[in-house]
């Protein structure tokens, strides 16, 4: 698992994003989504919001997990302005949020998703919506998801729209029923 040096915060809900692998394993029975956000860009809440919104409005029986990873990629980031996000979405158990201090897990998935291989100017993976099949662990770094989306610009890589998101959900759940 990826070492960080931070704190968890149970106050204000957001967990250390040291513990993210451990929390993906320990659900590695379901399907389990994982997006990367900064919680001061508008274009990330608003696409954060509408795809959690769309996949939690599952029926709570739809056994799946979200996992929201906050950056401080942007100069206003803060774990405070995490906080203040992670208020605005739904409190489904289903969902938990997670802080990325250090940016360790960001950059690890910016290697795993191979973004340096793209025209871009960070070196961080952000704004993306990722998804994995229930039996996927996460070892030393995370794993490549099953399937993902984003609001950057990759043009080999379809853009988020929460309605397909929550279908390629609603396979995997079939799937694994099934």
């Amino acid at each position: 698992m990826l070492e960080q040096d931070e704190p968890v915060t149970q106050d204000m809900q957001i967990e250390a994003a040291a513990a993210l692998g451990a929390c993906f394993n320990a659900a590695a029975s379901v399907p389990r989504l994982v997006f990367l956000v900064s919680p001061t860009c508008e274009v990330c809440i608003s696409g954060a919001q509408s795809a959690a919104q769309a996949v939690l409005s599952l029926p709570a029986t739809s056994d799946f997990r979200l996992y929201l990873l906050w950056l401080p990629v942007l100069e206003n980031d803060s774990i405070e302005a995490a906080a203040g996000m992670r208020a605005r979405f739904s409190d489904d158990g289903r969902a938990r949020h997670f802080w990325d201090d250090g940016l360790r897990v960001s950059q690890a998935y910016h290697r795993v998703l191979q973004l340096g291989q793209r025209q871009r100017r960070h070196r961080v993976a952000w704004d993306l919506f990722l998804l994995y099949r229930a039996g996927v662990t996460w070892d030393e770094v995370p794993p490549v998801p099953d399937f993902w989306m984003h609001q950057l610009f990759l043009d080999d890589v379809p853009k988020l729209e929460a309605e397909t998101l929550r279908r390629e959900l609603e396979q995997m759940i079939g799937e694994q029923k099934g």
